[in-house]
């Protein structure tokens, strides 16, 4: 071969690889089937690009329409989306961006949410991948707002949650600590006898109180309880 075809034949092979890889590192075009979603995602984290692959995450996970029975794929399609968006925070956090950081957590939030708010409309899932997923979720998306310092908005949504199975102790930690910081909402515990704060204060713990005493077969950590009796104590002096 002469020196200028294997000059063209290496251009041509360099194009092919560059185009390869770069096909692998894009966002999928709409239409794409949710594995091939992944892949892409994958390829991203693999290439300690995990903002790219969270921006492609949160775009598909925003204008995904969910089946009428949530199927495995989409359910390990959002596991995936949620978790890359906290990869990127921690990415961004490391480099100083906390802008960018906090963006990616709010996003992170934002696809938990829609992710739950499809799931807990499903019929009864205990035991099967839907349910397990929830339990996941929930945990996952009151730790974000409680790196983002909304502990009045986890409080809100733990609140409002019928079904406590679906609660680990991750959870039941970050909702506690919301509700003993009710006097500011800063994740610090307050004094909740406040004359200030305790109309506000009572009705959050006692919602909080009232949902640990309807689930006590469920093994929670030593430390939780114990703060939890701490709780129960200070409100029996305080909220007669």
């Amino acid at each position: 071969m002469r020196p200028q075809q294997m000059l063209s034949a290496l251009v041509v092979a360099s194009s092919l690889v560059f185009s390869t890889n770069g096909y692998a590192q894009s966002c999928p075009a709409a239409g794409a089937k949710l594995k091939v979603v992944q892949d892409a995602i994958s390829d991203f984290q693999k290439n300690t690009r995990a903002p790219s692959g969270a921006d492609c995450a949160y775009r598909w996970a925003s204008n995904h329409l969910f089946s009428p029975s949530m199927e495995k794929g989409e359910i390990d399609f959002f596991n995936m989306a949620a978790d890359v968006q906290r990869a990127a925070f921690k990415k961004r956090a490391d480099e100083k961006a906390s802008g960018e950081a906090d963006d990616y957590l709010d996003k992170e939030i934002n696809i938990r949410r829609r992710f739950l708010d499809q799931a807990l409309n499903q019929a009864d899932t205990v035991g099967s991948d839907l349910r397990r997923a929830e339990v996941r979720h929930i945990s996952s998306l009151v730790g974000a707002m409680a790196l983002r310092r909304q502990y009045e908005g986890a409080a809100e949504y733990m609140g409002k949650r019928s079904d406590l199975s679906v609660i680990d102790d991750e959870a039941w930690n970050v909702w506690l600590q919301a509700v003993w910081s009710c006097a500011k909402w800063d994740g610090k515990k307050a004094n909740v006898c406040e004359p200030s704060t305790r109309q506000i204060c009572k009705g959050e713990i006692s919602t909080f109180l009232d949902s640990v005493s309807s689930i006590k077969s469920r093994n929670l950590s030593v430390r939780t309880k114990r703060d939890i009796l701490q709780l129960k104590e200070v409100a029996k002096g305080c909220f007669k």
